[in-house]
């Protein structure tokens, strides 16, 4: 539009000049309007190009990437954490960090611009053994591809991870304590019933005779906080005459799924009447 505006007035003045040194003459004065206002359209049209310039510029200036990750101090087995909160306006992703700044995860999530997410749980390949300070960072994909983000870091949040349900927590933040509670009472000599077990670590149950010879095992297994009333305990060869029996509360300082190896930290004798 703008170089076809250009030519219509070259080609107006060649045909003014050729009128004028023809009649020797001033060109009549509707001749002189029509041109000035051809030239003042003609001016115009540049200063709409523009415009038009300028808004594409405008149009076409990135938004600064920038996002936020919320991470709260929590408590997990050492296997994961939960973010509450990412938010960002650009391609991203999240990776987490341990407190030494080593690695832990990448979820594989990929956020798109604009994109809010709440209650994020990222898992773990190793759990963790004990607590520590954990970095989720929130990478811009910057350049991106099916299976690329290259990018910097536009938000971090750093948590403590307190790691429960281990020996090594239990040994390090709180001494091992149980509670055992054994009545006196009647029964035909297979079997004696506890009152009460509380227990602040993982802990099982024995029941030994007067003699310290073992009776039972019930495999009940006792988690960090339990408490647990009316537990009767079975074993195979009854007793034949009255006594004493003593059930004893065993921490699992060294715990897997069939084995528990720890001390004594809580116990309770009773006499058993045999019926």
């Amino acid at each position: 539009m703008l170089t076809a505006g250009c030519l219509r007035l070259d080609e107006g003045d060649q045909s003014a000049t050729a009128t004028s040194e023809t009649a020797s003459g001033t060109a009549p004065e509707s001749e002189t309007a029509t041109s000035a206002s051809s030239v003042s359209d003609s001016e115009e049209e540049p200063a709409s190009g523009t415009d038009e310039g300028d808004g594409a510029s405008t149009e076409g200036t990135a938004e600064e990437p920038n996002g936020s990750v919320v991470v709260p101090d929590q408590e997990t087995d050492g296997s994961y954490v939960s973010v509450a909160k990412v938010q960002t306006n650009v391609e991203a992703i999240i990776q987490v960090y341990d407190g030494n700044g080593d690695f832990l995860a990448n979820p594989g999530i990929r956020f798109e611009p604009g994109e809010t997410r709440n209650d994020v749980r990222i898992d773990f390949e190793s759990t963790l053994s004990a607590s520590t300070e954990v970095t989720v960072r929130l990478f811009w994909c910057e350049e991106s591809g099916p299976d690329t983000c290259n990018g910097p870091t536009i938000a971090t949040d750093t948590a403590t991870l307190s790691v429960t349900g281990t020996s090594a927590t239990q040994t390090t933040t709180t001494a091992p304590s149980g509670l055992v509670v054994l009545d006196d009472q009647e029964t035909d000599g297979t079997y004696v019933t506890v009152s009460k077990v509380q227990t602040n670590v993982e802990a099982i149950i024995q029941v030994y005779d007067a003699n310290g010879d073992f009776l039972a095992n019930p495999r009940i297994r006792f988690e960090p906080g339990e408490t647990r009333n009316d537990i009767r305990i079975e074993w195979e060869s009854a007793l034949s005459n009255t006594q004493e029996v003593t059930v004893k509360l065993f921490w699992c300082e060294e715990s897997g799924p069939n084995t528990c190896n720890g001390p004594t930290i809580a116990r309770d004798t009773a006499t058993l009447t045999v019926d």
